[in-house]
């Protein structure tokens, strides 16, 4: 059987065939990789532009959700202030991340816009502003007419706000709300409206702030048209126009079904009603939102509020019951401070009970609110000093009684013998003070009473009570200039016995060397002089030094020093007080500074040639306390008086050997300092 053999024509075409295919292998396999590579690096930075819009998708939702769980709370006013949750802010980091190798790794991609706006957004939300305002101006740097444009205008001004950069801000706020706005950018427009509103409102402009207020009630989505009208209520409310306030805050609270907005806008039109003086109105609204199943979580607050309203309708129990209730019902609750220091006002102002104000300014102390507890402190520490005072009033009462008994040589009933075995007890068997020292413990502690109702209560007429009384019960001239002075300027606001005028010219006729003749002769118009005044004053801290009071006599000199630092009376101020520290509170270190001192400030003076000599001689002075080792080798010697008064033979006292009128008996010591001054002042002028 013969076998079929194949046409001649296709043993070349088969040869032809197998080569093509054999050459095709090496030319289409780069080509086909290119192709795939391609693909492969376009599906990369989609995916990672897709993975991480996801994430920041769900960190922005969670944000949201988050911020209206808070609302509850107190608002906050900027955005670098919120916290935001840790698993949103993780996605946020992880956004960055991804969008970052998008720029690294894919620099001319069609999503590198797209990517740093992910970037700058995220920054935003995680309150890195000046990282989000970067990512905003580069993205409008490269892509100045990207479709994004509006939106990161938007964004870029809104980090520059919470930077507190105003008027770039507004600027920027400005350029974003000229244009024309696109559908995708309507949402910003009214943020930024809102937000060139608050830059307004910070810089006085209210009327300006009124009108993007306005503007975004035109067009807006609800929720901030709410807040739009919110702050136009606030506006007039700051502005005392309470009315139109209260018309602003219920037109919000009519267009919305949002329970938290209803509170809010009702509870400070409630607010705004009180003080327009309608309290029926706010009481009926307050108890209608009591009666909303809607607002249990609020209700600590509207009792709050309702318990204040009573107050102004002098519904003092209703009021004292509302504010117990949020005090103990809801401690767990921010407002049961608030109703705390409710109570105290109540107790302090309307029902006079001090014991109870103070037990309830305490327990405001511990409030959240920085305002609250520091007001409430200084409440606590007002009524803490004024049960003090009354403490040692009534002790200079038993320790006056007692001396009264003491003095009468007659007979000692039964009540004055207890007295004095209380008293003794009391100082540990220590002798009963005289009858005159207890009248001025007494008159200090009258005094002081009324200077508590006067500067720091601001109760006139209790303060006029305590003055009149310490007036009458003062046991000496000496110590009636300051209660004349101040009962001279409490003269100005009550009435007193005499004018004002007359407590001062008292002050300038009869004690004319007092620490108050100087502000006397202020107030009634006299003309000091420099070097009078100053004079004045160092005489003044004589007396003080005169009593042993040293630190109010520094306390002179100091101000001597600072204010006339050109009078004589700054280096002799200076002098003084360094000669009281070495020979009268035998503070040598402190001594040693001021001579120093004076020496380098007033070298040529004559106090300074002095200071140098005791400089120079100070090494008699024990400025440390010896180390225990070297005191028993070289014990130091001790000086002995006929030293310490050779020693003062060489020093000029401060007030150059004048004479002065003796002070009352009773104050004084084993003697006065400025006897040990009373020197001739040509034995003391070695240079």
């Amino acid at each position: 059987m013969m076998q079929k053999r194949l046409p001649q024509i296709l043993y070349p075409a088969s040869f032809v065939f197998f080569s093509l295919v054999m050459i095709g292998c090496s030319v289409v396999k780069p080509v086909g990789r290119a192709i795939s590579s391609g693909y492969d690096n376009t599906v990369a930075y989609f995916n990672a532009y897709y993975n991480a819009s996801r994430l920041f998708r769900d960190a922005e939702r969670e944000i949201k959700e988050d911020n209206v769980k808070r609302r509850g709370m107190e608002q906050q006013k900027s955005q670098s202030t919120v916290p935001i949750p840790a698993s949103a802010s993780q996605k946020l980091t992880k956004v960055i991340d991804k969008c970052s190798n998008i720029l690294a790794f894919h620099p001319n991609s069609r999503v590198v816009d797209d990517a740093l706006f992910l970037i700058g957004k995220s920054f935003y939300y995680q309150g890195q502003f000046e990282k989000a305002e970067r990512k905003f101006v580069e993205l409008l740097t490269r892509f100045p007419d990207d479709k994004l444009t509006q939106e990161v205008m938007a964004w870029y001004a809104l980090s520059l706000y919470n930077q507190n950069k105003y008027d770039e801000a507004s600027e920027v706020g400005k350029n974003f709300l000229s244009m024309r706005i696109t559908k995708k950018a309507l949402p910003f427009y009214n943020r930024v409206n809102l937000m060139m509103g608050d830059i307004c409102e910070k810089q006085k402009n209210m009327s300006e702030a009124q009108k993007y207020y306005k503007d975004c009630i035109e067009e807006s989505d609800k929720e901030s048209q709410i807040q739009a009208l919110m702050k136009l209520g606030d506006i007039e409310y700051l502005s005392g126009n309470y009315d139109s306030a209260a018309n602003w805050y219920l037109k919000a609270s009519s267009g919305t079904k949002d329970p938290y907005f209803i509170y809010i806008a009702q509870t400070r039109a409630s607010d705004a009603l009180r003080k327009k003086g309608d309290c029926e109105y706010s009481l009926q609204i307050l108890n209608n939102l009591l009666k909303d199943y809607r607002m249990k979580n609020y209700r600590g607050f509207l009792y709050l509020e309702r318990g204040k309203t009573f107050l102004e309708l002098k519904d003092t129990s209703e009021a004292l019951a509302d504010f117990m209730l949020v005090d103990t019902g809801y401690t767990k609750s921010p407002y049961s401070t608030f109703a705390s220091f409710e109570l105290g006002k109540l107790y302090e102002y309307t029902l006079g009970d001090y014991s109870n104000a103070l037990k309830f300014y305490t327990k405001a102390t511990k409030s959240s609110d920085v305002n609250l507890a520091d007001s409430a402190r200084q409440k606590t520490r007002i009524f803490t000093r004024y049960f003090d005072v009354q403490k040692r009033s009534m002790k200079a009462d038993t320790l006056l009684l007692a001396a009264q008994a003491f003095d009468d040589s007659l007979s000692i009933d039964s009540l004055a013998k207890a007295v004095i075995d209380t008293t003794q007890k009391l100082k540990k068997n220590s002798p009963v003070i005289s009858k005159d020292s207890a009248q001025v413990l007494k008159f200090y502690a009258i005094q002081e009473l009324g200077d508590i109702f006067f500067t720091e209560l601001n109760n006139p007429d209790s303060a006029a009570y305590y003055y009149i009384l310490a007036e009458k019960i003062c046991p000496d001239s000496a110590l009636l200039p300051r209660l004349f002075f101040m009962s001279g300027l409490l003269a100005q606001t009550v009435p007193m016995p005499r004018s004002s005028l007359d407590y001062f010219r008292d002050i300038v006729t009869r004690f004319p060397n007092s620490p108050y003749a100087t502000p006397a002769m202020k107030s009634l118009g006299y003309e000091i002089a420099e070097n009078d005044s100053a004079e004045q004053l160092y005489r003044n801290a004589e007396q003080f030094l005169d009593l042993h009071e040293y630190h109010k006599a520094f306390s002179i000199f100091d101000y001597i020093e600072k204010e006339y630092p050109l009078s004589p009376y700054a280096p002799k101020s200076l002098y003084a007080k360094a000669f009281t520290y070495e020979y009268y509170l035998k503070n040598y270190d402190s001594a040693v500074v001021h001579y120093k001192k004076l020496r380098a400030q007033y070298s040529n003076s004559q106090y300074g040639l002095l200071a140098k000599k005791m400089i120079l001689d100070s090494t008699e002075i024990p400025t440390v306390a010896p180390d225990t080792v070297a005191a028993k080798k070289n014990p130091p010697k001790p000086v002995t008086q006929p030293e310490m008064n050779n020693r003062t033979k060489d020093v000029m006292p401060p007030d150059g050997g004048r004479k002065e009128e003796p002070v009352p008996s009773k104050y004084q010591h084993s003697r006065k300092p400025r006897e040990d001054f009373e020197m001739k002042k040509e034995e003391s002028e070695e240079p």
